[in-house]
């Protein structure tokens, strides 16, 4: 049976069969994020913090295998060094969740091995396929492009190339 971790607004299913799961969190992550159902996994559990090396870690109800605090410097060599069968899971800021994301991709780990949980706000972005200019979407349905002032339709369609939701022209 499949394992679920989750927030106030997500919930993310990790593989019964995962052999290893990689926690990187930020501060604010590490403080809104719940992951006691983690304990119910026989999976090994290692935590990377990403902090000053001063700040207190708190005794959560989740026991790990490994807990460290680490910069982020760091984090492009331990993705690097995991074996098969290893889930990361990044419960960061967006931005910071991104470029991990990324990061683990590029280390050659796959969508269906890497859970995102960002935390705090994010901000999508709307790309114009007329002008090619990126946009911050709003509660809207339709979007006025900053640049070329083209009435854009907001779509369901998410671009991994272009990071952001595909912007249509009006009609």
């Amino acid at each position: 049976m499949p394992t679920m971790a989750q927030t106030a607004d997500h919930k993310i299913e990790l593989p019964a069969y995962a052999n290893k799961i990689m926690l990187i969190l930020d501060e604010r992550g590490m403080k809104e994020l719940s992951f006691s159902e983690l304990d119910k996994t026989a999976a090994i559990i290692e935590v990377y913090l990403l902090m000053e090396a001063n700040t207190t870690i708190p005794n959560d109800e989740v026991s790990y295998d490994k807990l460290e605090v680490i910069r982020s410097l760091v984090i492009p060599d331990l993705l690097f060094d995991q074996r098969i069968g290893t889930y990361v899971i990044l419960g960061c800021e967006a931005g910071m969740a991104n470029s991990l994301k990324k990061q683990a991709e590029q280390a050659g780990f796959s969508d269906q091995e890497i859970r995102v949980l960002s935390v705090g706000e994010v901000e999508a972005k709307l790309f114009c396929v007329k002008c090619y200019h990126y946009n911050s979407i709003n509660s809207q349905d339709t979007v006025l492009c900053k640049h070329c002032q083209t009435k854009l339709d907001v779509s369901t369609h998410f671009s991994r190339v272009r990071d952001a939701y595909l912007g249509y022209v009006a009609i």
